[in-house]
C-alpha cells in the first residue's frame, strides 16, 4: 500500500501528504517530529474543529520526491499509540461556477404550496449499494453520550476520522451527532451493522447523513 501511495505521489507531483487515524492527543509539534525521519518537512498540522482535534492532519514537504520517501518510510508507523495512514492530499476539484438564473416572467407570481417533505432514504444503485460518502447521522443519543463515546463504538466498523455531538447553545446535547469514516465502505457498513445497537443504555439508529453528498466518495 506504501507503494501504491509512493506512486501517486509521483505521479500527481504533490508534495502535501493526509495523515489519518491520529490520536486526540497528538499535536502538532508532534506530528512534524514523527515526519522528520522522512526529512524536508515544511510544515505539519493537526485539523481541529471547535480546538478539538479530528483525528487527521496535513504535513508539507519541500518537494515530491520528499512526500514520496515519508509515505514509503512513515506509512502505518505508530504515532502517539496509533498506526497511521499516510497518502497524498487530493483536494476536492474546485466546483463549476453556475450561469446566472434567468429573470421570471412574473416575479410577483405567488408559488404553489409545496409538498411536505418525506425523510430522505438512502439511494441504492443498480447493484442494490447504498449510495454513501463517509458521513454518517446517529440519532437517539443518551444525554451523556460524548463524542468519545461516539468514537469508540464506531470504531469497531473501520478507521474513524471525525466524530461529534451536536450541542444546544446551552451545552446540552441534542441527541444525535455526527461519523465520518476514512473509507466509504466503513460508512455503508455502519449504516447496515450498527443501526438498532446499543449505545449508552439507549437503541440508536444510523442512516446517511443528510449533507454526506457533499463529502466525495474516497
Amino acid at each position: 500500500m506504501a507503494e501504491n501511495g509512493a506512486a501517486a505521489a509521483a505521479a500527481a507531483g504533490g508534495n502535501k501528504l493526509f495523515v489519518g487515524n491520529l490520536s486526540w492527543d497528538t499535536t502538532d509539534e508532534g506530528l512534524k517530529n514523527h515526519f522528520a525521519e522522512a526529512k524536508d518537512v515544511v510544515s505539519a498540522a493537526v485539523m481541529r474543529h471547535d480546538g478539538r482535534s479530528r483525528g487527521w492532519g496535513l504535513v508539507e514537504f519541500s518537494s515530491a520526491a520528499a512526500a514520496e520517501a515519508a509515505i514509503n518510510k512513515l506509512n502505518g508507523t505508530t504515532l502517539d499509540g496509533r498506526p497511521i495512514l499516510v497518502k497524498v492530499d487530493a483536494p476536492r476539484p474546485a466546483r463549476e461556477a453556475r450561469e446566472p438564473r434567468e429573470p421570471r416572467a412574473n416575479p410577483a407570481q405567488e408559488r404553489a404550496p409545496r409538498p411536505p417533505r418525506v425523510p430522505r432514504q438512502p439511494r441504492e444503485d443498480d447493484n442494490n449499494n447504498l449510495e454513501v460518502a463517509r458521513r454518517c447521522y446517529v440519532g437517539n443519543l443518551s444525554w451523556r453520550t460524548s463524542w468519545q463515546d461516539l468514537k469508540d463504538h464506531f470504531a469497531t466498523i473501520g478507521p474513524v476520522v471525525f466524530t461529534d455531538v451536536i450541542k444546544s447553545p446551552d451545552g446540552r446535547s441534542k441527541g444525535f451527532g455526527i461519523v465520518e469514516f476514512e473509507k466509504r465502505e466503513d460508512a455503508v457498513r455502519a449504516i447496515n451493522e450498527m443501526n438498532e445497537t446499543e449505545l449508552g443504555g439507549r437503541q440508536i439508529y444510523v442512516r446517511v447523513d443528510k449533507k454526506d453528498r457533499e463529502l466525495q466518495p474516497q
